[in-house]
């Protein structure tokens, strides 16, 4: 499985993917429901990045996608 590598921002501009960044927002939404967890923000942010592997394995996912993604595995957490 390919590795997401680029992620397209709002404005068109193409910049390498960074897990933290997405572990970042998860841990920030996750504090919003009043849950501290550093641990678990990381380990949805690597399921986050699995979903992205198989569903953009042959494109670079916009930022949008990503939050999408990101909100998919929050609800189903």
């Amino acid at each position: 499985m390919r590795r997401i590598a680029l992620v397209r921002l709002r404005d068109g501009e193409t910049v390498p993917f960074d897990q933290e960044r997405v572990r970042d927002a998860i841990e920030r939404a996750l504090l919003a429901a009043g849950v501290n967890d550093r641990a678990l923000s990381g380990e949805i942010a690597s399921v986050v990045e699995l979903f992205l592997e198989k569903t953009f394995f042959d494109e670079i996912p916009a930022t949008e996608q990503i939050e999408d993604m990101v909100e998919k595995v929050l609800m189903d957490t």
